[in-house]
C-alpha cells in the first residue's frame, strides 16, 4: 500500500507543474509574425547610378574621342 501512495506523490508532482505549464503555453497569444517593408530605401549619391537608379550618363566630350 506505501508503494501506491509513493507513485501517485510522484505522478502528482510531475504532474501538477506539467499542467500548469501545459495551461500556460495554452492561454499566450502568438504574435503575428513581422510583415516586410512595403518599400526599400538605399543612398542616394551613388557614383555608378542617377536619382532614378539608372546608370549615369557620361559627358558627351568623351564619347567622340
Amino acid at each position: 500500500m506505501a508503494f501506491s501512495h509513493r507513485v501517485a506523490a510522484l505522478a502528482a508532482v510531475v504532474a501538477i507543474p506539467l499542467a500548469i505549464a501545459a495551461t500556460g503555453f495554452a492561454l499566450t497569444e502568438s504574435p503575428d509574425p513581422p510583415a516586410p517593408p512595403a518599400r526599400v530605401e538605399t543612398e542616394s549619391g551613388s557614383p555608378s547610378s542617377g536619382p532614378s537608379g539608372a546608370p549615369s550618363s557620361r559627358p558627351s566630350s568623351a564619347e567622340g574621342e
